[in-house]
């Protein structure tokens, strides 16, 4: 082959020459379509290695203290924006010691709830006992004969710092929307003194609404 080469190159200089360069044209050309071809696919393979690699981003969470009238009782980690609803759910919901009426009356369950909060779902107890009121004095089937031999008891006015709203206790002089917050996640309280052991409120602004205040 390269002898017939050599003869065409004498017979015929300048047809061999065209014949040699087109061929190299040929052959670079179809070396850079192939690397073409294969450059992005490794660009693609790389970019999606890239990209499987980057770390999924986890939900951030919060521990919640649920207790009282609460089928399982317990510290729960839960996501950020968990409900109140949803954290009864997940404490296996109310038990029977819970009052559905005034659990509805007195608690806001679409809430959000916050890192470090305790919830207390009061018993019937703990509401005939005195250490829930509701604000409006509103008469309760199981303590109507307590209240009736209680004629003394607080009037409509005072605020129950148990189970008071956040509006309720900001309407408090020397409560604002900090102070408010703090008394309601530090519920519950067996005296009103607590405000003060638990460093709620300051002495002098306990003061200013201890007679405006009930459990």
């Amino acid at each position: 082959m390269l002898t017939h080469l050599l003869r065409n190159l004498r017979v015929h200089p300048i047809e061999t020459v065209l014949i040699i360069v087109a061929s190299l044209i040929t052959f670079i050309s179809a070396a850079m379509f192939y690397s073409s071809q294969t450059q992005p696919q490794k660009e693609v393979l790389a970019t999606t290695d890239q990209i499987s690699k980057i770390p999924t981003p986890q939900a951030e969470m919060v521990y919640v203290e649920i207790a009282g009238a609460i089928k399982k009782p317990n510290v729960y980690r839960v996501p950020v924006g968990t409900r109140l609803y949803e954290l009864i759910t997940k404490g296996g919901g109310l038990s029977g010691e819970a009052d559905d009426e005034y659990i509805a009356r007195n608690y806001n369950l679409s809430k959000l709830v916050s890192d470090q909060e305790k919830i207390y779902i009061p018993t019937k107890s703990d509401i005939a006992n005195g250490l829930f009121v509701e604000p409006a004095r509103r008469e309760l089937a199981y303590l109507e004969e307590d209240t009736s031999e209680n004629p003394d008891e607080q009037s409509d006015l005072t605020v129950s710092i148990n189970t008071a709203t956040q509006d309720e206790l900001e309407a408090l002089p020397g409560i604002g929307p900090v102070s408010a917050n703090k008394i309601i996640n530090g519920r519950p309280y067996t005296s009103l003194e607590e405000l003060i052991s638990k460093k709620i409120i300051s002495s002098s602004t306990f003061e200013k609404i201890k007679e405006l205040i009930t459990l």
